[in-house]
């Protein structure tokens, strides 16, 4: 068992200092004055290397260094293909794995979910709508509309179906079985959506993480919903941090939350804590992601440090994250688990760092 002095690692994030024999705010490649954005990783988070690079013009280069990243996602058919979503800076698009970027969508983005059937059809919320693309983000159309108070918080595409499923800030789920074109409420349930899962080996198999609620989980694809309540005795876990899935087994879930970091090997019946470094409940735990090719790999961020086990959390390693912000999302490629990509949050983000984000000529876009 290894106890840590939570005030320690503070102290030595600050100073540079080794700790556990590793080397914490040490300089990486690519990595000087950075505010926000994404990173990649080679070797499954050792080392990282800055990936916000717009374009470069005789030598004077514009990146989105200060975008407050709020999500990331591959495209399921093309993992250089990447969206990054942002509250204040839209949507943003790679095509070559983060090396270069282009904005896609201007207005603030609350959520995205991008289809794993067909290429480049993408849905983006945006305050209380949601607005579809069929090609790649070159245009778009207003597919959903939420009243006026009423923001989207979550979206989803069922892996099977030709489902969209949306969550909003009320509580309420709706479902569209025809790619937007109709929607219906299919559920509502206690307090903000936050996450909106679909599992990608049985699309019945849903779950809702809720920002203050708990958990709730769908067996037949959103018809009937189940309120966790293996997570409701744990102090701090109705608080949610990250939800994250095995996609090669419908029964493990990860649950990082105020408490901790959570398992289920049940399919959500019951939940096991899997020990930390740093003690509960002093680890907020910001991010989750697991190995698709070994869910024994797991990786969690708290505060500007990453987590790794190897053994299913019998012992954890711990790596400095490249600069000093909240991690927003941990993504691993499926195709190399060595890759790995982290958005950053840039919490309280001020006007001026909003007015010193990317200054380029807008592309050219269809206006909703």
């Amino acid at each position: 068992m290894v106890f840590v002095n939570i005030a320690l690692i503070g102290a030595f994030l600050l100073s540079g200092c080794v700790f556990f024999g590793i080397s914490i705010g040490k300089k990486y490649p690519g990595v000087e004055t950075p505010g926000g954005g994404v990173y990649k990783s080679f070797d499954q988070g050792l080392t990282w290397q800055t990936k916000n690079t717009i374009r470069t013009v005789k030598k004077k280069t514009t990146s989105i260094d200060n975008l407050h990243v709020k999500d990331i996602q591959f495209d399921p058919q093309d993992h250089l293909t990447m969206y990054a979503v942002s509250f204040y800076r839209g949507l943003w698009v790679t095509y070559n794995g983060g090396e270069n970027w282009q904005s896609i969508l201007d207005d603030p983005v609350q959520a995205l979910a991008v289809d794993p059937r067909v290429r480049e059809v993408i849905y983006a919320a945006r305050n209380n709508q949601v607005v579809k693309s069929t090609n790649g983000g070159n245009a778009w159309k207003t597919v959903f509309l939420e009243g006026s108070n009423q923001n989207i918080s979550a979206l989803a595409v069922d892996t099977a179906h030709n489902k969209i499923f949306v969550g909003a800030e009320n509580g309420r789920i709706f479902e569209s079985l025809n790619g937007g074109v109709s929607w219906k409420t299919i559920a509502t349930i206690g307090g903000k959506v936050a996450k909106l899962l679909v599992h990608p080996l049985d699309s019945r198999i849903m779950y809702v993480g809720t920002e203050e609620h708990g958990v709730f989980k769908s067996a037949d694809g959103g018809s009937t919903w189940t309120f966790l309540e293996g997570l409701s005795s744990v102090s701090g876990a109705e608080t949610f941090g990250d939800l994250a899935l095995n996609s090669a087994n419908v029964l493990e879930v990860f649950y990082g939350s105020r408490f901790g970091l959570l398992k289920s090997a049940d399919g959500g019946a019951t939940f096991a804590s899997i020990s930390l470094l740093t003690p509960n409940p002093l680890a907020k735990i910001e991010a989750v992601a697991v190995d698709p090719r070994d869910s024994n790999i797991i990786f969690y961020a708290s505060s500007t440090v990453l987590f790794t086990t190897r053994d299913g959390g019998g012992t954890w390693v711990t790596e400095a994250l490249p600069i000093s912000k909240k991690v927003s999302r941990i993504l691993i490629d499926p195709s190399d688990s060595r890759t790995m990509y982290v958005g950053f949050h840039m919490i309280p983000e001020t006007q001026a760092s909003k007015n010193a984000q990317v200054k380029q000529k807008k592309p050219s876009r269809t206006k909703l």
